[in-house]
């Protein structure tokens, strides 16, 4: 049996094939080498984990882009708590096309504001369960942005705005108790885990 023979015309689209393997294979290994987010997985098309804030000015930049209802946030942390990781806005185009939880423009007014917070475990990271998501509203808005599950989530009326703690879906028994003493504030100032 005879070897097949090469045209000349094939060969240099071959050398060009191979060119391309190897160039976009080095590609690859220089971009996961070069991880701006190690650890972080490459193409799951979720974003990073942002850094914690826990600095007075830099929740108020997070929070006062837009107008709305004061964010209500706990004076103190009950223990096993960490800090917020996540401070979001409902806006009435985003509520409408049910998004919950964006990045508003300085044109549109929040009708609700989020913030997540994680419970611990008992360590210092938010790796436990019975973490709770806070949505404050305007108390006398009829729209009801922040809706509660009655006997799940507790709901706290403070001064113009409607607080609701709404613990996550693995939460142990007692987070209820645990948020149900909590003292909150929309005074940042008194907020004590804040520096």
């Amino acid at each position: 049996m005879k070897a097949p023979k090469f045209r000349r015309a094939q060969v240099p689209w071959m050398l060009c094939a191979v060119a391309v393997l190897i160039v976009g294979g080095a590609w690859v290994v220089v971009d996961l080498t070069t991880d701006p987010f190690p650890g972080y997985a490459i193409g799951t098309g979720t974003p990073p984990p942002r850094p914690v804030i826990d600095e007075r000015h830099e929740v108020r930049e997070e929070l006062d882009p837009v107008e709305g209802p004061p964010m209500a946030l706990p004076g103190k942390l009950p223990p096993g708590y960490g800090l917020p990781d996540d401070y979001s806005a409902t806006a009435e185009y985003h509520a409408r096309s049910f998004v919950r939880e964006l990045v508003l423009g300085k044109d549109e007014r929040a009708l609700a504001r989020h913030a997540h917070i994680p419970a611990t475990g008992g360590t210092s990271s938010g790796s436990g369960p019975g973490g709770v998501s806070l949505c404050v509203e305007d108390a006398d808005d009829d729209e009801n942005w922040c809706p509660a599950l009655p006997g799940r989530d507790l709901v706290r009326t403070l001064g113009s705005v409607r607080v609701v703690i709404q613990p996550t879906i693995d939460a142990p028994p007692g987070v209820r108790e645990a948020w149900q003493s909590i003292t909150f504030t929309t005074d940042l100032d008194k907020v004590t885990w804040l520096h």
